[in-house]
Order: structure tokens, then sequence, then C-alpha cells
């Protein structure tokens, strides 16, 4: 008996186990020498990489990728021998931008150099804004190896972090290729407010193995980053952190079983409700999905196996990015597709997440365009910049929105933007401004094509990139333009002889967003000249009618009055003593919104018993004579 009491404890016991194995959340999988790295105790990254090295790989950390130092100059203090082409007149690549607002400037940095990426010839070019994006001064600073170097290693994936009034610059070194040899550097900008001559920076110092696209900054003031690092495994989720502003990096867990098609650990770590952690991952076009995620719920050190995503979270196969705004909602910036990198689209989420809204902003329609990245402005503004044609129009573009701009579905906050220009390498020339004002049309449902038409000029005044001013002299194409059906629309001005040569209108300075309203309901709230009536029984309707008023004045809740001209009708009438009510049909002109809601143009109709003249039942009269001549015969009878 005793011996079955124990066996039935330890089944309970392992019944017990099996169901808090099904409770907890999936961890990642981990094999024998991996189990130390997912205890409670951070581990420094660069001892692990070193002590963990993938053999198919054969990664030699004595590359000169590794242990080279980029050269930093200022432009404004640089020999004027030492100003390559590709520095600034010659960009024959433009690409992978990254944004950090300070306490006075807006910082962008961005990869240039060579004619694709990857390309020995690849460095980084950093530059400033002092007017909300609108103009830029760069560059300024230069990130480049010179020398010795110049033919070992390059620069590319800049990333930039600004806390405490400090601001500082990572990037990714590379040989010549983008999958070996990988590592990450760092330096701090001196000086970052004041004169462009003198800012200067540390020097760049090693402080990762592999490379990460994004520093997140926690609700603890962690930073914290998802590192690619092929040199130890192919496309595992690493989770990293620093304490130190990037300095030095631990290494907390991985998130594991990548998808299929994983190539570029393109990570956005978000930190959710409770502390939890989302990776959020690229994955190549081919798997038709774009996006993979994976869960921590222990601060980092086990995390779930990455799976697919939901719309949308998806995209083509590129990097993307999310941002938390003042008001606590989440935007994610990526492809509203998942063939091509076109689409740049921000979305918006008031559940960390876990939903995502209907109400999305698109930024770019255009193809080529790729790699945004984000900050907030002073304002709550979501800053983001990402590039267009790396190899073509070699575009640095920037957008400035906020929550209330996604929910409307286009630019309504005045100074908010979408296609700000940082850089271009082509011959291209924006359109940055128009002198007339047709930004935003506004009609009620119903409106004529001549109203539009009157409210939109036929010669603008516009202005390039450069200041030049040209007078257009055109016509508005309004085809899209649906005036019978509430909704946002677009009429374009078609210049009769064209656009200078080289300009382009990336801005849609030459568009008119018209906003068509449904036909919002007036109320009338008062009615004059109206009484009501009685007439006798057998009255001919038609008579009443000509008793009623043939026109009345009303007022709607505008205070607009109104006279109007109509007919009476009634429902429920009959030719009978009693109470009947008469309503008043407008056939005169009247804005079909304006309506009687409390059914104030009626009367009522009082019929009353009428004499001999009427339409009198002629038993009402007969019956009481025929009774009395009955009596009348029986008294005469009697006698």
């Amino acid at each position: 008996m005793k011996k079955i009491k124990t066996l039935s404890v330890l089944f309970l016991a392992f019944i017990f186990s099996l169901g808090i194995m099904f409770l907890l959340p999936k961890t990642a999988k981990t094999s024998a020498d991996e189990i130390s790295f997912y205890s409670e105790s951070d581990k420094d990254w660069n001892d692990f990489v070193v002590n963990h090295p993938n053999p198919a790989q054969q990664q030699d950390f004595n590359n000169p990728s590794y242990s080279a130092i980029a050269t930093v100059y200022n432009w404004y203090t640089m020999e004027e021998s030492e100003k390559l082409p590709k520095y600034k007149e010659d960009r024959d690549f433009t690409a992978i931008p990254t944004i950090a607002v300070t306490e006075n400037r807006w910082w962008c940095a961005w990869m240039i150099g060579g004619d694709c990426e990857p390309h020995i010839e690849n460095c980084l070019a950093i530059g400033y804004s002092e007017d909300n994006g609108l103009t830029w001064e760069e560059p300024v600073l230069i990130v480049d190896f010179v020398g010795e170097d110049a033919n070992n290693a390059r620069c590319s994936d800049a990333s930039l972090m600004y806390e405490d009034g400090r601001l500082f610059l990572f990037w990714t070194q590379n040989n010549k290729t983008q999958t070996r040899y990988q590592c990450m550097y760092r330096l701090e900008i001196l000086n970052h407010s004041g004169a462009k001559e003198e800012i200067t920076t540390t020097t760049p110092t090693f402080c990762t193995y592999g490379n990460f696209w994004k520093i997140t900054k926690l609700s603890d003031g962690t930073w914290a980053a998802g590192i690619q690092c092929n040199g130890i495994k192919w496309c595992g989720g690493f989770y990293i952190v620093s304490r130190d502003y990037g300095a030095t990096w631990k290494y907390r867990g991985m998130a594991d079983n990548p998808a299929q098609y994983s190539a570029h650990n393109e990570i956005s770590v978000v930190e959710k409700a409770n502390g939890v952690l989302w990776q959020v991952k690229r994955i190549q076009w081919e798997s038709k999905q774009g996006v993979e995620e994976s869960y921590s719920y222990d601060g980092g050190y086990t995390w779930t196996d990455f799976e697919f995503t939901d719309y949308p979270l998806k995209g083509p196969g590129s990097k993307f990015n999310f941002i938390y705004t003042n008001s606590g909602n989440l935007v994610f910036i990526n492809h509203d597709t998942i063939e091509d990198r076109k689409l740049m689209t921000a979305f918006i989420s008031k559940d960390k997440g876990d939903t995502w809204e209907e109400s999305k902003l698109l930024l770019d329609e255009r193809n080529m365009v790729s790699y945004p990245m984000v900050d907030l402005d002073k304002q709550g503004n979501v800053v983001v910049v990402y590039d267009m044609g790396r190899e073509t129009n070699r575009e640095i573009r920037i957008a400035r929105f906020n929550d209330q701009d996604i929910f409307a579905g286009r630019i309504i906050t005045e100074g908010n933007y979408i296609k700000g220009l940082v850089s271009i390498g082509s011959d291209n020339i924006d359109l940055v401004s128009v002198k007339e004002n047709y930004k935003e049309i506004s009609l009620i449902e119903g409106a004529s094509l001549s109203v539009l038409n009157n409210l939109l000029p036929t010669t603008v005044n516009v202005t390039d990139w450069y200041g030049n001013e040209y007078e257009l002299i055109g016509f508005w194409n309004s085809s899209k333009v649906d005036l019978t059906k509430a909704g946002v629309y677009k009429a374009n001005f078609v210049s009769s002889m064209g656009l200078p040569e080289n300009v382009v209108d990336v801005r849609e300075i030459l568009t008119a967003t018209v906003v068509v309203s449904p036909i919002k309901d007036v109320k009338i709230v008062s009615v004059s000249g109206l009484e009501n009536k009685t007439f006798t029984v057998g009255t001919p309707i038609s008579d009443i009618r000509k008793a009623l008023p043939s026109s009345i004045t009303v007022k709607d809740e505008n205070d607009t009055e109104y006279t109007v001209y109509g007919y009476w009708t009634s429902e429920d009438y009959i030719d009978e003593k009693g109470e009947y009510s008469f309503k008043f049909n407008i056939v005169s002109e009247i804005p079909t919104y304006v309506k009687d809601v409390d059914t104030l143009m009626q009367v009522k109709v009082t019929l009353v018993g009428g004499g001999c003249n009427g339409n009198v039942n002629v038993s009402v009269i007969l019956l009481p004579l025929l009774f009395g001549a009955v009596l009348l015969l029986k008294k005469r009878g009697l006698n």
C-alpha cells in the first residue's frame, strides 16, 4: 500500500511538471555548451565571441577590419587635398542614414563612397540641421580609412545615440565583404552644439564583435541591441546590453531557430508592457514575410524561437524601425508591401504593438526607398530618415510627423512634412515651396467642379532647393477627385510648358489635397407663419389645403432663415370629427442638408360637427323623424 502511495505521488508530480512546462513561455533551445550563457549573470560579449568561434566562418580576429582605426575629419578644417570627390561633389553611393536629435540640432550620418555596397571605399558623412530638418549643413565630419588601411577596411551602417548631453556615433567595420570580419567602433562627437569649425571627436575605439543596426534605450536606462555575429552562429538573434554609453557590451541570451530565409539580422528591440522584450528581425523577401519575432519574459536571458508575424509586420526583406511617441503609441516604419522596397509607411499601435490601427501615413511611394531610422524631436514629433535610389538618385530623405498625422492619413500639423531632403547626389533639383495657398481645400459632398476650379489658381509661383523662382502657367487635373463622395483626394497642377530641366516635384508642391466632407444635417429650430385650423366635417380637403399657407419662413440652427414654398399632405386624415396632422412639403430650393428633424413644419386640423349643408349622414336625421311618426300614429290609434 505504501509503495502504491509513493508511485501515485511521483505520477502526480510528473503530471504537475508537465503542466508547468506547458504554461511557461516557450524558451529558445540550448545545447550543453551554451547553457551557461542563459544564467542570470551577464557575460562579456567579446569574450563570448572569441571563446565560441564558428569554424565555418574561420574568423581571423587579427584582420585589419577589426583593428584598423578610421580617420575622422572636420570638413571645414581639413586640407583641401584631403577632400576626395566621393566626400561631396561625386558621391556615387548614398545610403543607410541614422538620426539623433540633440538640444539645438538634428544630426544625421550616412554611408557614401564607392559605387555600391559593399565597396572598399564605403565611408561615412555626418551633418546637422538647425531648422527642424528643412536645410542641412553637410558634411561636417567625414569618417574614412586612409593610407595603408584604405584597402583593408571600410565603414558602414552608422548609428547615432544622444543621451545626457553626449552624442555618440557607432558604425560597422568590414573588409571587402558584408558578412565576414564585422565589428563595431564608437566615437563621441565633441562640441556638437558649437561652431561647425570647432566640432571634433574622440579617437574611434573598438566596442563589439559583430554588428547591430539600432540601439534601444529601455525604461531602466539600459541600452539594448540585437546583434548579428556570423563568427558564432548564422543569423542568431543575440541580445546584448550596455550601461556605459555603448563602450562595452554584455551578453544575456539568444533567440534561435530563425526562418529559412534569414540573412541580415537587422533587429529592433522593443520593450512592451510589464517588461516583456520583443525582438523583431528582418528576413529576406523570398519568405514572402519579411519579418519574424521572438519574445523574452525574463529580461532577455531566454527567448522564444523566432516565428512569422502578421500584417502590418510584413515586408520585402528590408530594414524597418519602431519608436514610442510621447503619447505611448508605438509607431512602426516599414514598406506597405512584400514585393519591393517602395511605399514607405508609418503604422501606429495604441497597445504597444499587440494590435495595429487601420490608420497609416504614406511617407514615400517611390521604388528604391529603404532603411528608415527614427528619433523624436523636442516637440514630440517622429523624425524619420531613409535613403532613396542608393546608386541612382542617391538621396537621403527625411519626414517629420506625429500621431495625429498618422490617424488623419496625411500631414495636418503645421510645420510637419514628408519627403524633405538631407542630401542628394544626382542632378535632380527639388521644388520646395509655392507662393499660392492651395495646400488643402475643403468642400461639401455634392459641390460642383466649377466651385473646385474657382479655388485653384491657373498660375503658380514656385521655388526650388537652390532658391530659384519660377512662374508656371497651366491647368489642374482633377480626374481623381470625386465630389459626390466624401473622402480625401488629390488634384495635380500641370504646367503647360513642363518643369525646368532637372527640376522635380518629389514633395508634391504642385498637388492640392481636396477634402470632400459628408453633408452634415442642419436642424430647423423655428417656423413662423403657421397656426392650427378648425373645419366642419364634410369640408373638402382641397379647401382645407387652400386655407393653409402656401409659404412659410423657417430658421435653422445656424440662424439662417429661408422662405420656402410647398403644399400640405396628411397621412391620418379622414372626414370625421377629430384632430389631424398636416405636414408641409417643400418644393422651393433649399439646401438638402437642412432637415426638419423635430417636425416643426406641420399644423393640426380639427374637424367638428356641421349643419345640413354639411356632409351629414341621412340616417342621423331620418331615424328620429321616423321614430316620432310611429309614436304619433300609435297615439292616434289608441284614441
